[in-house]
């Protein structure tokens, strides 16, 4: 599923990632605990952005993004 940097750009949120599980044959609990899973792991993917090899600013650029994917993901429960 390709998605735009901008959440509400194409309309990306909690219901529509498990919308496309549900539609894809996968439970909506299974998509809950994934949404969870990929929340518990965001420090850790932090922490690998920032002892990367990546120019400063894209670090921050990376950090920026999962921030708003993760807010995208908290939108609508």
């Amino acid at each position: 599923m390709a998605l735009s940097d901008n959440g509400g750009k194409s309309g990306f949120n909690r219901n529509t990632f498990i919308t496309a599980f549900t539609q894809s044959g996968i439970s909506a609990a299974i998509a809950e605990k994934m949404i969870e899973r990929m929340r518990s792991n965001l420090p850790k993917w932090k922490e690998l952005i920032t002892r990367s090899f990546l120019p400063e600013k894209m670090k921050m650029d990376y950090c920026a993004l999962l921030d708003k994917r993760e807010s995208a993901l908290d939108a609508i429960k």
